[in-house]
């Protein structure tokens, strides 16, 4: 479904959070089990398209693109606009650079951390959602993606006021995207 491309989802909420100290190990097997909704499909460097390899994707806009886009995308559902948060936005650019820079492994790697550091910033939040993907994508298509998987269009539509979008590019030119939406 999404050729060359992978995306995953992140739920939680803020009753979780409480535990996450004590529980973190149990936890992070617990919700990598069952919160990772997208179907991971990969195509090899091989089958490739020469045009897919070349693809150059610009990020200097792609953050702001997303917000706006989701938002976009959520007034035709009669839903609010998601502001932006500074600190959702720096912890989502963090979470990107670390999967880009390979210190961590594509996926939810220190969400209870983001979650709980926002949550202290913000004395306290009722629910937290992270959406990730990478891959030669557009702002669009990374929008479109996240809508054909339940899981992430459930963060997009949900009952969030708060966002913060990071992305970052590898070695290789591959973009790894970050979105994570706030309840407060």
């Amino acid at each position: 479904m999404f050729a060359g491309t992978i995306v995953e989802n992140k739920f939680i909420k803020n009753n979780e959070l409480k535990n996450v100290l004590k529980n973190f190990l149990l936890l992070s097997m617990l919700l990598g089990g069952l919160f990772s909704c997208a179907k991971k499909t990969t195509t090899g460097p091989a089958t490739r398209s020469a045009a897919y390899r070349e693809k150059v994707v610009s990020t200097a806009t792609m953050s702001a693109d997303i917000i706006n886009g989701v938002n976009a995308y959520r007034a035709t559902k009669g839903l609010p606009a998601l502001r932006l948060m500074a600190l959702a936005a720096s912890e989502a650019a963090r979470h990107s650079t670390n999967m880009a820079a390979k210190r961590i492994p594509f996926g939810h790697s220190g969400f209870n951390e983001r979650a709980v550091a926002i949550a202290n910033e913000m004395s306290g939040t009722s629910s937290t959602g992270e959406n990730i993907a990478f891959g030669k994508m557009t702002w669009r298509q990374v929008i479109d993606a996240w809508l054909k998987s339940p899981d992430h269009k459930a963060n997009i539509e949900g009952a969030f006021n708060y966002t913060g979008v990071g992305v970052a590019k590898d070695k290789r030119g591959i973009v790894y995207y970050t979105q994570i939406f706030i309840k407060k």
